[in-house]
């Protein structure tokens, strides 16, 4: 039996073997890739931010992350089942579990290691997605953040150190990386020397300066906000600080610019901050800010359709219920006797310690209800006033040391149900969400290394992290092994000078630049000196003739 098919079938047909090629053609890679971190958030405090959302705040519908969750991941360290950020984060950058405080770098013990330690390899300085999407695509990186622009985070990003409070190496490391993009909070941090370097790389430097962040055309913006970091979202001045959705939108109008594309690293930072101190009002405003970037940049993704989105947290913080001890009868009641006087409160526990620190004594009781609508019990206005004049100053112990902000949080959190396990990192696993054009998603449950992975796969990389680690960071006593080298100290930063066939080379620590005979030659990989042992890029044997 013969088939005759007419014109319009036979241009269907065409065109369905044509869809079918070019689905089948379709791969991993995309163009650019943006990564979001909520830090220190758990999957149910991801729940009480959505009922904060809708029952609070009287907005309809569900997070903006919910449309992409896909799995799961575990986040441990080398060591633990709990982590710190500075350990997950350089999991996420490198493929590597590390030590705790380990910022990109890889750990020194093998006893009781949860994974295999080579100890040959302890301190080697780890390569990162962000440093091998500058220095092997050629394309512009970014950082979006609310703490400190040197915080772990961030830090673990585009530098290396086995102490994530080394501050002075890692902002000189983080600047000599020469990030195209970064905000974030900290004018403290931004020493002479960071200005150097910055403003050897063309970068435009805003301190406090909405406006201009606002209006700036520069393909490179560095713009930082506040002496230390950005107040919490709830508390912000919305006329001297960007939402970090605004950071989000607008890093991403800078990045874009470049043909080759961009990786861009985007951090909820202050979640885990308010989650240290029990602060659950200003841990679910927190997470809402966080989502509504989230939402900027899915959004973004799903209109240029060449770009792949990662979202997750790096651990949990505190352990957030719905449901503390004393909350009986819970099947017959509504949120609203879970959230009780959350419903009332107006600013953050930080905020109000400010506020309370600031005024008279009896002004005290009006203050606080004012901002909260609690009437302080005796014992709660005695316990206020034992703390008035006590600042925090280790953010992560708010909720421990006796400091106003954490005898607030306190009060605050008992006349309420949303409760807390405990006031530290805690090692559950935590929510995936993604976003990829051709629907190349990493479903199931992951651990925190193949989510590097997957990342890498996406961004269309050469070579492995591993191998560009052993590029990158080779020690210079085997690099240089038979020349002349002394190490001398200026201005407070290490130099490694090595004499060889007629040739001098000068390493400062920390920079991306290298001296040869009295003139700068640019490396494009950061030198890092740790435990008496300098690590620098492969190629500088062949400048002296090795």
């Amino acid at each position: 039996m013969k088939i005759f098919l007419t014109k319009e079938i036979k241009a269907i047909s065409v065109l369905l073997v044509a869809f079918l090629v070019l689905s089948c053609s379709k791969g991993p890679e995309t163009k650019n890739t943006i990564f979001i971190v909520a830090d220190g958030c758990s999957t149910s405090a991801l729940s009480v931010a959505r009922w904060y959302k809708q029952e609070v705040l009287g907005e309809k519908g569900n997070l903006y992350l919910d449309p992409f969750l896909c799995g799961y991941v575990r986040t441990s360290s080398a060591y633990s089942p709990t982590t710190g950020s500075s350990e997950s984060m350089s999991a996420f950058m490198t493929g590597e579990k590390t030590g705790s405080g380990y910022v990109s770098m890889y750990p020194k013990y093998k006893e009781d290691a949860m994974i295999e330690i080579d100890t040959a390899r302890k301190y080697q300085p780890l390569a990162t997605l962000m440093e091998a999407a500058k220095v092997e695509q050629g394309k512009s990186v970014g950082i979006a953040v609310t703490v400190e622009y040197w915080h772990a985070t961030p830090a673990a990003c585009a530098s290396h150190s086995k102490n994530r409070y080394n501050i002075a190496a890692i902002c000189a490391q983080m600047a000599s990386n020469d990030i195209d993009v970064l905000f974030g909070g900290g004018t403290d941090y931004l020493t002479p020397e960071v200005r150097g370097i910055l403003a050897e790389n063309g970068t435009t430097v805003l301190e406090n300066d909405l406006e201009g962040f606002r209006s700036c055309k520069d393909d490179k913006l560095w713009s930082i906000w506040g002496e230390i970091d950005l107040r919490n979202d709830m508390d912000r001045d919305t006329l001297a600080e960007p939402s970090l959705a605004e950071m989000t939108a607008k890093a991403l109008s800078i990045l874009e610019r470049n043909r080759k594309g961009f990786f861009l690293m985007v951090e909820g930072s202050r979640i885990d901050y308010a989650a240290h101190s029990l602060d659950a009002v200003g841990q679910a405003n927190e997470i809402l800010a966080f989502d509504k970037a989230v939402g900027v940049a899915m959004d973004y993704a799903k209109k240029h359709k060449n770009t792949t989105v990662v979202v997750l947290a790096d651990h949990g913080t505190s352990g957030t219920t719905i449901g503390a001890f004393g909350y009986e009868h819970y099947g017959s009641k509504h949120l609203r006797h879970a959230f009780d006087h959350l419903y009332d409160y107006k600013v953050s526990a930080k905020q109000l310690s400010g506020i309370i620190m600031d005024a008279p004594v009896e002004q005290v009781r009006d203050l606080v209800k004012q901002y909260t609508g609690l009437e302080l019990t005796d014992e709660e206005y005695a316990d206020v006033l034992a703390n008035k004049d006590k600042m925090t100053v280790d953010y992560m112990k708010a909720a421990i040391d006796p400091t106003l902000q954490g005898c607030l949080a306190k009060i605050m959190a008992s006349h309420t149900h949303v409760g807390f396990s405990g006031s530290g990192h805690t090692g559950e696993d935590v929510f995936l969400c993604g976003y990829h054009p051709n629907g190349v998603l990493p479903l199931g449950y992951h651990d925190n290394v193949e989510v590097c992975e997957y990342m890498w796969k996406t961004m269309g990389l050469k070579h492995s992290l591993r191998e560009l680690s052993d590029s990158w960071f080779v020690k210079a006593s085997k690099l240089f092994e038979g020349a002349e080298m002394e190490t001398v100290v200026e201005n407070e930063r290490q130099r490694l000078i090595v004499r060889q066939n007629g040739h001098e080379l000068v390493i400062p620590a920390d920079h991306a630049d290298v001296i040869l005979d009295g003139k700068t030659v640019k490396v494009g990989t950061v030198s890092v000196f740790q435990s008496k042992e300098f690590y620098v890029n492969r190629s500088l044997a062949k400048i002296l003739g090795y």
